[in-house]
């Protein structure tokens, strides 16, 4: 979750089973898994969802479509949006496009339009099932809007 300094609120996460976001915004249950950015003024009125994938991603975890998620969303002052997610190949945004399983980040203007989109080199552990996500579910994410520096901070064990 994020905030800026326009009176908006600014949310990412994953449905599996629907959601409700208005009395005319709502994503039916289904056997797909959504990716999503909503938007909401101060007020709790809603403004905008976006949907960065394909809507025929499946939920089913073997599936590499199904690694599609946002690690972490942060907001600039100016209402710049920042998702630092992991993608799966595809398009996402309409425009922004990936070939391979891989971490990156997704820019969208106040309005929710998305801006640009950058592949980030992380490395994490092999270790855990499904590594490229296991070991960030927990991690907060911070950006440094000038430079658009990514720090992550995740719990060891």
């Amino acid at each position: 979750m994020g905030i800026d300094t326009l009176g908006s609120i600014y949310f990412t996460g994953i449905i599996d089973d629907g959601g409700y976001f208005d009395t005319d915004t709502t994503i039916p249950a289904s056997d797909h898994r959504v990716f999503f950015i909503a938007n909401y003024d101060t007020a709790g009125n809603f403004q905008w969802l976006r949907q960065p994938q394909a809507d025929t991603v499946t939920t089913d975890l073997s599936s590499t479509a199904s690694k599609s998620r946002a690690i972490g969303l942060n907001v600039a002052p100016n209402g710049n949006v920042y998702v630092l997610s992991h993608l799966a190949p595809g398009i996402f945004g309409g425009t922004y496009a990936t070939t391979a399983n891989g971490f990156h980040l997704l820019q969208y203007n106040k309005d929710g339009t998305l801006i640009d989109g950058s592949p980030v080199d992380i490395t994490v552990s092999t270790v855990a099932t499904c590594p490229e996500l296991r070991n960030l579910t927990d991690a907060r994410t911070g950006f440094t809007h000038l430079s658009v520096n990514v720090y992550i901070v995740t719990a060891l064990s």
